[in-house]
């Protein structure tokens, strides 16, 4: 057919289409894509409070806690911002809140720490509210730093800190005056102002506090009130951990957490300090600060254990992991070694592997700790003892027991 031709027929069509009448559509018989009901669509709010989810695990989980709960959640934790358990736990929380993963990283939590006390989650008193808008946020630091250190000495300070869930040690500066104004520009910066005057007047009534907070606002309830047991709890753990981070050098630290039958590794040692309060908070969720004590007075009676302990030290005993009391055979080590060559030389020709554990520049007491490293990974506190018993009977009964009786 013609080009012209069918180009003609073409416009003919198009024309009597034109002409005819609409024709009425059945809507009962076309499917429509229907909206998804609000109640199935995700949630813009999680069932978990970030604020509230916080509050209940700033002290119940550490450092090391926090990098494997981000590891199984594939979440980089070199990249979540701030330093330290607080710092690292509230940047994993506002990561997993933007990203909608609240629930996720809650029930995570759940499957890896069953035995945290999960149904007070719920029963958490409300996130605080807000500072009013018309509040002078810019009030002067200086009201703060003036109560904060007329009226609290540094011990007491670090204990408000804890209540009101501020890492003391990352606050700046060592004395009482910089710890003051490190707090005090800390929550001024964060809107905290109110939570700080509770914390305050609930301890010091007479403290003047700037007329906004004490006469305008209410102030409000930040958590339940503790009970005596828990405040006497908290301030023995306060005790202990000074005693510590005071007065324990590394290695004794190192030789405490093994002595406890855990991993040094498990406690990063950025200093003495943060070193302790990780050891602390893991140990007060297990319930073995008590054990800590005993083992910490054994190994130094010069201390007043007595004192921060607030009554009659737990029972003095011998504690085995694995079925060996580590701190009886490190004090027959001490003993029975007049130095480290001499303890070389007994591995030398007792157990040679155990010489590859230690490494150049060690000190004695480094070298005794390497090699009840080496003795519990590969399982030779038998053969140790066996060859210590004939070698120094003499120092081989002044201590022990060594192995627990099966």
């Amino acid at each position: 057919m013609p080009l012209k031709k069918l180009l003609s027929c073409l416009r003919h069509v198009q024309s009597d289409a034109a002409k005819r009448p609409p024709q009425a559509v059945d809507e009962s018989a076309v499917s429509l894509p229907q909206p998804t009901p609000r109640s199935k669509q995700l949630p813009e709010a999680t069932a978990v409070d970030p604020a509230r989810l916080y509050r209940f695990l700033s002290d119940q989980l550490t450092l090391e806690d926090i990098r494997h709960v981000a590891f199984i959640l594939s979440i980089d934790f070199e990249n979540l911002g701030g330093l330290g358990q607080q710092a690292k736990l509230r940047e994993l929380i506002a990561w997993c809140k933007a990203q909608h993963q609240i629930n996720k990283l809650v029930a995570t939590l759940q499957s890896l720490f069953p035995n945290l006390a999960w149904q007070e989650l719920s029963t958490l008193p409300e996130p605080e509210v807000e500072q009013p808008v018309d509040a002078p946020q810019a009030i002067s630091e200086g009201v703060w730093v003036t109560a904060l250190t007329n009226h609290f000495n540094l011990h007491e300070l670090q204990t408000l800190c804890f209540e009101l869930a501020v890492d003391f040690d990352e606050l700046s500066g060592t004395t009482k005056s910089d710890k003051a104004k490190s707090l005090a520009a800390f929550m001024i910066d964060t809107g905290r102002l109110l939570e700080l005057a509770t914390a305050v007047k609930s301890r010091r009534q007479n403290v003047v506090l700037p007329d906004f907070l004490s006469n305008k606002q209410p102030l409000p309830v930040m958590r339940r009130e503790p009970s005596p047991q828990e405040i006497r709890e908290h301030q023995r753990a306060l005790n202990v951990s000074n005693l510590l981070s005071t007065n324990f050098a590394k290695i004794e630290l190192w030789e405490l957490v093994f002595d406890l039958g855990l991993a040094a590794e498990e406690f990063p040692m950025q200093n003495r300090r943060a070193f302790v309060r990780e050891l602390m908070q893991y140990l007060r969720r297990r319930k073995m600060i008590p054990e800590l004590v005993v083992l910490s007075a054994q190994k130094r009676p010069d201390l007043d254990w007595r004192a921060a302990w607030d009554e009659e030290l737990p029972p003095q005993v011998a504690f085995f992991h694995a079925g060996y009391n580590t701190a009886a055979i490190r004090q027959l080590a001490f003993n029975a070694f007049a130095d480290d060559v001499a303890l070389t030389q007994f591995c030398r020709q007792h157990m040679p592997d155990a010489v590859y554990s230690f490494g150049s520049g060690m000190s004695f007491r480094e070298k005794v700790q390497a090699w009840l490293e080496y003795g519990r990974a590969r399982q030779q506190f038998a053969l140790f003892l066996t060859h210590m018993a004939a070698t120094y009977p003499d120092q081989y009964a002044m201590y022990g027991p060594y192995h627990q009786e099966t």
